[in-house]
């Protein structure tokens, strides 16, 4: 530091230059103190070493927050003392992602050996968020914690919708987009929307096919044309047709009323036959036959129907000319006896006979009542007279005889 040279026997040496130091260490700071030996007038060489004070160095902690807040300060921190932090446990703000949780200093606490900072260090813990799915009635399906950053996704049934009368749904995805989480969320499903068809169906509609209407639901309806049936009326529906498709399938039936037809018998100069009127589809009786003087009926132009057809109908009789034949018979006698026959269809003829024989004439219509009279002297005979017949079909039934009396010279009929 310094040397004095030639310093007199006996003096006093003196220090001249800058107080003496010593470099402080972490753990001390030195402050000069004397020299030593102590100095004294000089009696030969001698040397004087500085001597000092030691101090043990105090430092600063400093405790700061994980943003760099500074939570407390510690000042004149003895070198190697351990600090200690004395304020309340730091605390660190939760963010979107993470929740967090005070774990200890950074670096770790030691004992002082220089000023120190120490920082808050955290544990961070994922947050977990609600997430709600709703169905499309407001309905909720499922709710569930989902940690932040990852995407949740639904895992039940799949969602759907209260159909209406107008339409039904089919789910179409969610509302918003599912996408990572960051925050509780709700998801709604989202639906698109079919409008719904109904069927009307026509029933009990006769003769006539009618299709049955299918359409969306609240579309205007087209009424078909009135069926028809054979033998009935239409008498409306069971219900009205609606003017526009209800929300409903329906069944719309006919309701019919049964016809009445008439058969009308046209006895073509005939006795008369009463005309039959009855409903459609019922069991006809056929009437008796009809008559006709001087005809056979044989039956009519189209056959009675059964059961009544489903139109008025007029049925015709048919005839054959009935002829026949009649006997004119002279029971005994002889010579010729001379007769007159008569009938209403204006035959008028003289028909000769045979005593004991017969004469049979032909082509005579049944059921005429033929008049035979004896053209001789009938008051000589008491058998030879008038006698009438109606015509039977049976021509044996058809046989007029007469019986001359008893007196008889054979007498030439007709001969006055």
């Amino acid at each position: 530091m310094e040397t004095d040279e030639n310093v007199p026997y006996g003096t006093m040496p003196a220090y001249d230059g800058a107080t003496p130091t010593k470099a402080a260490t972490a753990q001390y700071s030195y402050t000069f103190d004397k020299w030593s030996p102590a100095v004294s007038a000089v009696t030969g060489d001698v040397i004087y070493t500085a001597t000092y004070t030691e101090t043990v160095n105090t430092y600063t902690v400093t405790w700061k927050n994980a943003d760099g807040t500074v939570l407390e300060t510690d000042e004149n921190v003895p070198y190697g003392t351990t600090p200690t932090y004395d304020g309340t446990t730091p605390t660190k703000a939760a963010d979107a992602q993470y929740t967090y949780t005070f774990a200890g200093w950074s670096p770790a606490v030691v004992e002082v050996t220089g000023d120190a900072t120490y920082t808050a260090q955290f544990d961070s813990t994922v947050n977990q968020y609600t997430i709600t799915w709703v169905d499309g009635n407001g309905d909720t399906l499922k709710i569930e914690q989902v940690a932040y950053g990852e995407t949740p996704a639904y895992t039940g049934a799949t969602p759907t919708k209260t159909a209406t009368a107008q339409y039904s749904y089919t789910f179409a995805g969610w509302s918003p987009t599912v996408s990572a989480v960051t925050g509780d969320a709700t998801y709604t499903a989202q639906f698109d929307s079919t409008v719904n068809k109904y069927t009307i169906t026509f029933a009990n509609t006769g003769d006539t096919v009618i299709a049955p209407i299918t359409q969306d639901y609240g579309t205007a309806v087209t009424p078909p044309a009135d069926p028809t049936k054979t033998g009935y009326t239409f008498a409306g529906w069971d219900k009205e047709i609606p003017a526009t498709m209800p929300a409903e399938n329906m069944t719309i039936t006919a309701k019919w009323t049964i016809n009445q037809y008439t058969i009308t018998f046209d006895a073509d100069g005939g006795s008369a036959v009463a005309p039959i009127t009855q409903d459609y589809g019922t069991a006809v009786t056929a009437p008796a036959d009809p008559t006709k003087p001087g005809y056979i009926f044989v039956g009519w132009d189209k056959d009675i129907p059964t059961t009544m057809p489903a139109e008025d109908i007029t049925i015709t009789a048919k005839w054959e000319v009935a002829t026949t034949t009649l006997t004119i018979s002279v029971n005994g006698g002889t010579g010729t006896f001379i007769f007159r026959l008569t009938d209403g269809n204006g035959l008028d003829m003289l028909v000769t006979v045979q005593g004991g024989g017969s004469v049979t004439i032909t082509g005579l219509l049944i059921g005429t009542n033929c008049t035979v009279t004896d053209m001789g002297w009938n008051w000589r005979y008491n058998s030879m007279n008038s006698k009438s017949i109606e015509l039977k079909q049976d021509a044996a039934q058809n046989v007029v005889t007469f019986t001359p009396g008893l007196n008889d010279p054979g007498w030439l009929g007709g001969e006055g």
